[in-house]
């Protein structure tokens, strides 16, 4: 037994672990079982970024593609065929009659449609990615602002519920790809119409909306201009009498909120409320009876500043509301929660235990469920490595999907049931590199702005050891952000910006890169990116004003608690500016769902993060440094760079397109925003009967495809 586990605590948890997740307890446990890379962030599309929401949502949502279980190569899903024009700009998706939802209902192109614009309307992390639409970027920008257009300028067509075209921009590559990537998933607009919460800025609509709502259903056919106004407390109101006798008609069978003395006892998912469409044809009936009239604009001029629409008086922006077709809401989380949650999937998820267990059955529903091989699935919550090992040495779990580096490296040599692979993915440092730092911490002058000081730091790390002593699993020390374990067999590294003279001029492909980093020269001789040289770096330092590390302030590096292994980095990095720059940190750990907003909110000064290729292109990793992109999270800023991503979109020779990307890379791993630490290796654990997991450099699994054989 690894010795690391020979602790009392460890076999109480076995102990209640084995009880409880083989059934001997109250929980019955489902046919296939697993752990996850941690607890669940989010299933709400629009805010997901973490691989393990990504994970589970693979298990019950789907879109337009799919992935291939062997090559992880788009194949066709929701969508049995497509179209693309001779441009390969335009693709026309044939959606199959057979694809419908958890509740029988069928999948159509609208919920494409309506999914996307929420995207767009609502973004988040992963927003940007449907910018590859013809109008998208255009459309999202003017919705923020408060200047919303209409979404036909987007070039998203559900042409008929069984059809969904869209048009690019320009061609891309990888768009089947893209579609097969939970950002693309359809939603189900009616099944979520009861978590709607409508925007508190647009309450001088929506609140007197309601008044007249309520007062026309209390009133009924009949009810006269007068009667209506003083039900809905509008006394002094003169209303257009042949149009109220239209809004009372129709408010008859007209539900559009949960929030009311009728819906709020009812369960949520029971409701069948109003979709935006009908939303927005009721609000042109209230509009007609002229009901905002003489109202006056509340809002600061602030306010105004950021968002255009709170200018308007009530009535002009009701008006506006109705001619662009929107109405402004997010969706409460909950409805991403059973039994509220409606899905597509291969499974449909009907428990959520916090901070315990989430259990998934077997959809009926789904278009290919003879070829789902498992009647249940349950992740299974636990976040202490040693009680995630115990359970699945006890049988209790069939998959581990994540082994620290701790764990497998005291279990190499003797198990055959770990796992191993390279993988798409680079752990690293994000550096925060705006002018000042983040109100939270005291704001002030921020020294990370200084290019200097961030190539400093990163200069001053001898990354070898964070790999030979914490992580051991042979991961490749690194000096790049973008990782040379073969997915992209194209790309290729420039040189150093501080390659000494009569250094290597040509560039590194990913088999050059994997043949230096286990060098003792790896890591501190000629190659990509910044070396490991603590002279240049104190040199750097003083240049930028902290010589020896004076007066550099103490800002905490941040790390995700979940994360037994980030904490030891965290420390081993924190010793490591100390002894060779005379800078003095703190760490500070957190909870992941504190750790994610501080991030991605860039309210932190440095943390240290990881990133993944979401798809096989460059691009998933260069986009998330664009100055505009929201995965932006050192919010690095360089016009030189967006206008290398912009040329590399639009070029039609590949290795034109390569070249470029590279270049933009290089500025990444010179400039800084970021300190690559080291290259991931997939590691998990699974016995011999367990099918459908087997590892590869994304990290994906294809959920039908997966279980135990019996």
């Amino acid at each position: 037994m690894l010795r690391l586990l020979v602790i009392p605590l460890a076999f109480l948890i076995m102990l209640v672990g084995a009880m409880v997740w083989s059934g001997g307890g109250a929980t019955k446990r489902a046919e296939f079982v697993f752990i996850n890379r941690g607890d669940i962030h989010t299933l709400d599309l629009n805010q997901m970024s973490y691989m393990q929401d990504f994970r589970l949502t693979y298990a019950i949502r789907e879109g337009l593609y799919n992935l291939d279980p062997v090559k992880f190569r788009p194949e066709p899903a929701v969508a049995e065929r497509h179209d693309l024009s001779p441009d390969k700009r335009t693709y026309t998706f044939h959606l199959r009659d057979d694809a419908k939802w958890s509740d029988g209902q069928p999948v159509t192109a609208h919920d494409f449609a309506f999914s996307w614009r929420r995207m767009l309307v609502e973004p988040g992390e992963y927003s940007s990615m449907l910018e590859v639409i013809d109008g998208a970027a255009a459309f999202g920008g003017a919705y923020l602002k408060g200047e919303p257009v209409k979404w036909d300028t987007v070039k998203v067509e559900a042409v008929d519920d069984r059809t969904v075209r869209v048009s690019l921009k320009n061609p891309v590559r990888y768009f089947l790809d893209l579609v097969a990537f939970p950002p693309f998933y359809p939603r189900n607009e009616r099944s979520m119409a009861p978590f709607r919460v409508f925007r508190e800025s647009d309450a001088d609509v929506m609140e007197p909306f309601g008044k007249y709502v309520e007062a026309a259903k209390r009133l009924g056919a009949g009810a006269t201009a007068k009667a209506l106004a003083e039900a809905a407390e509008d006394t002094k109101r003169e209303l257009d009498p042949a149009a109220v006798a239209k809004f009372v008609a129709a408010a008859k069978d007209f539900e559009y909120t949960a929030d009311n003395d009728r819906n709020a006892r009812k369960p949520r998912h029971q409701l069948k409320l109003a979709t935006e469409a009908e939303l927005l044809a009721m609000l042109k009936l209230f509009a007609a009876m002229r009901p905002l009239d003489g109202l006056a604009a509340k809002a600061s001029t602030e306010d105004q500043k950021e968002d255009a629409l709170l200018a308007l008086p009530p009535a002009q922006k009701l008006a506006k509301m109705i001619e662009v077709g929107f109405v402004r809401y997010v969706f409460d989380k909950k409805y991403t929660q059973p039994p509220n949650l409606t899905s597509n999937g291969p499974f449909v998820l009907t428990d959520w235990d916090f901070k315990a267990r989430l259990f998934c059955k077997k959809n009926p529903h789904y278009w290919d469920r003879d070829r789902v091989k498992t009647e249940s699935i349950e992740m299974v919550v636990s976040e202490v490595p040693q009680s995630q090992l115990l359970m699945y040495e006890t049988g209790s779990v069939n998959w581990l999907a994540d082994v620290t580096g701790e764990q497998a490296a005291e279990m190499e040599a003797d198990r055959t049931d770990l796992r191993i692979a390279d993988a798409f993915g680079t752990n690293f440092l994000t550096l925060m590199c705006r002018p000042n730092v983040p109100k939270r911490m005291g704001g002030g002058k921020n020294p990370l702005a200084d290019v200097k000081v961030r190539q400093a730091l990163a200069m001053a790390l001898d990354k070898r050891q964070v790999v030979n002593t914490i992580t051991r699993m042979k991961e490749l020390p690194a000096r790049t952000y973008i990782p040379p374990d073969g997915t992209l067999a194209e790309f290729t590294w420039l040189p150093g910006k501080f390659d000494p003279p009569g250094a290597r001029t040509t560039p590194y492909t990913f088999k050059d890169l994997k043949a230096l980093l286990p060098t003792d020269d790896g890591i501190k001789g000629p190659g990509p990116g910044l070396p490991y040289d603590p002279a240049k770096a104190r040199a750097l330092l003083a240049e930028a004003g902290y010589a020896d590390g004076k007066n550099f302030p103490k800002y905490p590096i941040l790390y995700n608690t979940g994360n037994p292994t980030r904490k030891r980095i965290a420390q081993m990095i924190q010793e490591q500016w100390r002894k060779e720059l005379g800078i003095d940190l703190p760490i500070q750990g957190v909870e992941g769902k504190i750790f994610q907003p501080w991030v991605s909110g860039k309210d932190y000064f440095i943390a240290t993060v990881a990133w993944y290729g979401d798809y096989p292109d460059i691009t998933t990793f260069t986009d998330k440094y664009h100055s505009t992109n929201l995965q932006n999270d050192s919010d690095w800023q360089n016009k030189a760079y967006d206008a290398l991503l912009a040329e590399a979109e639009v070029e039609a020779d590949d290795a034109k397109r390569v070249a470029q990307l590279s270049e933009a890379v290089a500025m990444i791993d010179n400039e800084a925003p970021i300190i690559p630490l080291y290259h991931y290796v997939n590691l998990s654990m699974n016995r011999d009967d367990v099918y459908g997991v087997q590892p590869n450099p994304r990290n994906i699994v294809i959920w039908k495809y997966v279980g135990v054989k019996k």
